[in-house]
Formats: structure tokens, sequence, C-alpha cells
């Protein structure tokens, strides 16, 4: 099963139909007759999908788990500390990154990241091209906001509050685009 792929079970009796969160394709949105299954069934058929790899799964969750930590801290800072901010802001958008590069399976960059033990900004600059070509330049745009905050506001130090401030929003699209395209997946079942 590929991603934005849908699937129908075997079973005459009651089909089960899998549909993936796909951003470039659309949600086909199940009616509410069809009975919307739990989160927990959802985590499962995602597991399942990652052909049982539960080790993908959680790896993929920490990384979206710690992009919403570090975009929560980032923004509670930014008038109180824009440096610590800057790097909270750009460690958010990081994690993004790297949740996307597992689940859209950018393997090349995986496995230059596995042989060096670790990501590099290389690594991180090829994940953010591949995921803008699927998701549009507005990530490649918003990785750059990210990078700016990284090496002028937490290295440099030398952004203000303000200017801070209005990089947020590109940060916060990332980490909320990222979720949304890992978001397990939409189950349902019909009934006949």
């Amino acid at each position: 099963m590929r991603y934005g792929s849908c699937a129908r079970s075997k079973s005459p009796a009651a089909p089960v139909y899998v549909v993936l969160n796909d951003p470039n394709l659309g949600l086909a949105k199940p009616s509410t007759s069809n009975g919307l299954l739990g989160m927990r069934m959802a985590k499962l058929i995602f597991s399942l999908l990652n052909n049982g790899n539960k080790q993908v799964s959680a790896g993929i969750e920490k990384h979206i788990d710690l992009a919403l930590k570090y975009l929560e801290g980032g923004k509670s800072l930014v008038d109180k500390d824009p440096v610590q901010a800057s790097e909270e802001l750009y460690k958010a958008a990081e994690e993004a990154v790297k949740a996307l590069a597992h689940r859209l399976a950018l393997d090349d960059v995986l496995k230059k990241v596995g042989e060096r033990g670790g990501w590099t900004v290389t690594e991180l600059e090829r994940a953010v091209l591949r995921i803008s070509d699927k998701l549009g330049e507005w990530f490649r745009h918003s990785w750059n906001s990210a990078w700016v905050l990284h090496v002028w506001g937490f290295h440099e130090a030398k952004l203000d509050p303000d200017y801070v401030r209005r990089q947020v929003p590109d940060v916060e699209r990332m980490v909320l685009e990222a979720r949304k395209a890992v978001a397990y997946c939409v189950a349902f079942i019909t009934v006949r």
C-alpha cells in the first residue's frame, strides 16, 4: 500500500476501507454514516501500513511530538528570550523535516543518515528539497525562515522579538502540515 492509496478488505461481510491523508491528492472524506473509527484503530492501521514496523511508526510520532513541543516552547519565549525562541522554533522545523522524511520514505536520505549516525545539514537540505517537490515551495520557504532563525537568531543572536515573531507562522505551518501528512490513517467501516 502506498501513501495516498485506498484499499478494501476481501471480506464480503464488512469491508474495511483505509484512506490515507495525502496533501497532494486530498483526503477522501467518509460520511458519518460509515462509522468513523477511533484514533487507536487508525494508529494500528498506520503501524500495519508501515509493514508492522513499530520502530518507524514510533520514530515518526516521536519527531512530531518533539516538533509540537519545540513549537510551543519557541512561541512562548519570543518576547522573553528571542535567542532561545529562535532555536526552539528551528528545532520544531527540523523535527518536522525528519518526520516527513520517514513518512514519505526518502530512503536515499535516510540511508545517508544511518551511515553517518545522525542528521547533518546536507541531509536536512536534501530532505527539504524532496519534501518541497511533494508539498510545494511553501515548505522550502518555511525551512529557509527556520534556518534564518537558527543562524541569525540563535548563533549570531541578532534578531529581535518582532522579527522572530514574524517567522512563527512559517514554522507553525511546517509543523502542523507535517502532523497532518503523517496523521495516522483515516479508517472507516461500511456495513452491508
